[in-house]
């Protein structure tokens, strides 16, 4: 899973399937879904993580105020949103839909 901030997240998502994890160090749900997008290996997309607190102009872009919250990005343009530590199977389900 890439790190990303207000300075690098256009570059990452511009090209490709990718999906961004909204996140913050406080928030116990987030870790939960950390854990699980770093134990997958299998995820059809690049994985990004962007910390709310670090990266306020970001999160505020896409109106981020629940964490954790991913969004799908197909070559820049969001398909998909979803709030909440989801399991993998639940988070493969997400891509799925977002992405067909």
């Amino acid at each position: 899973m890439k790190k990303l901030n207000d300075e690098n997240f256009g570059s990452f998502v511009e090209k490709g399937e990718t999906m961004i994890q909204f996140s913050a160090t406080w928030c116990g749900p987030c870790k939960a879904l950390t854990a699980t997008l770093e134990s997958a290996s299998d995820l059809r997309v690049e994985v990004g993580k962007i910390d709310i607190d670090e990266s306020p102009a970001t999160a505020a872009s896409f109106g981020i105020r629940a964490v954790p919250t991913m969004i799908v990005f197909k070559d820049g343009e969001v398909v998909g949103r979803k709030s909440g530590a989801l399991s993998l199977p639940r988070i493969n389900d997400f891509l799925e839909e977002s992405l067909t």
